[in-house]
């Protein structure tokens, strides 16, 4: 595929969700048409990180992103927030986008759900030194059926 194509993918999905069988994780990214997006890594009562960032298309199968102040989601919330540095400001990820159907079962729900296109990323979205407890996704699932 094309940058073009690949962006309109990426940004026509509402949410990537990593886990959709998983009722207890709230791992995703969402990729807004006008390049700010957010990424969030949360499991059970617990949101460790939203975090802010532009994304870009820079060269084939490549995603540059740059990191955005991302405050804290409430006072006293885990999440403390994120500011970026000179040092940690971009990140360039490897990506693959692949049209495929994934189905399957919500853990504590039952229900169904159905996936027509994978994301998978060679690195984390998150910037490196933020530390979680379990581990991060690469795969993510995008344009659910409804």
């Amino acid at each position: 595929m094309n940058k073009q194509t690949d962006s309109k993918i990426l940004t026509s999905s509402g949410l990537w969700v990593a886990t959709p069988w998983d009722c207890s994780s709230a791992r995703w990214i969402r990729f807004n048409s006008d390049d700010k997006s957010e990424c969030c890594f949360g499991y059970g009562q617990t949101v460790y990180a939203v975090i802010k960032f532009e994304f870009e298309l820079t060269a084939e199968n490549t995603l540059t992103i740059k990191y955005l102040n991302s405050p804290p989601l409430l006072e006293g919330s885990y999440f403390k927030g994120f500011t970026p540095s000179q040092s940690n400001e971009i990140k360039e990820i490897n990506f693959q986008l692949e049209e495929e159907i994934f189905t399957g079962t919500k853990n504590i729900t039952g229900a169904e759900f159905k996936y027509f296109w994978n994301l998978k990323l060679s690195d984390s979205p998150f910037p490196d030194e933020l530390k979680f407890p379990y581990e991060v996704p690469l795969t993510f699932y995008g344009h659910r059926e409804c």
